[in-house]
């Protein structure tokens, strides 16, 4: 199963696989509706403030002030923890894939070794092995190959798949 989250393709494998990405989809909607909602509290608290700014004659003027002061910043630092939460969240999806799409290319070339030593090279073997994965990634035939027989830095096969 392939997905688009994060501003990436994912490849899913297997269901705990899609059970991870759907459940961090999920919190990722919790955090935004979160972040969201603190930022109108934010907003409503703040024009309150400066309607209560004009009561300066209010005995419990310095007392409302400094309240209104430290909720504003406890809401504003909330809404700071949120937001890198999800910054984090969103590298720690894009380094999974790293990690995969690292396991992926090592099996392909230690799989096309193997093909190479053994006796039974053959045209339709080597298309057997490159072209799911060429497929997988909307590769042309030539890059599938070179990435193979690992023709191709880490950096270089990097820019073709991400």
């Amino acid at each position: 199963m392939v997905i688009f989250w994060n501003g990436i393709l994912h490849h899913i494998e297997t269901e705990a696989d899609e059970r991870i990405v759907l459940w961090s989809e999920n919190m990722n909607k919790w955090i935004v509706a979160r972040i969201n909602s603190l930022k109108e509290d934010l907003s409503k608290k703040q024009e309150y403030f400066k309607i209560n700014i004009q009561n300066m004659d209010s005995p419990t003027y310095e007392d409302n002030t400094i309240n209104d002061l430290l909720v504003m910043k406890k809401l504003k630092t909330e809404i700071e923890q949120l937001e890198l939460l999800l910054q984090l969240n969103g590298i720690f999806a894009q380094d999974n894939t790293m990690e995969n799409l690292l396991r992926e290319v090592g099996n392909l070339q230690s799989n096309f070794q193997t093909l190479c030593r053994s006796n039974k090279v053959s045209k339709r073997a080597i298309c057997n092995l490159v072209i799911p994965f060429r497929d997988k990634y909307n590769l042309t035939d030539l890059q599938a190959l070179q990435i193979a027989r690992n023709e191709l830095s880490v950096a270089e096969i990097a820019d073709l798949l991400l």
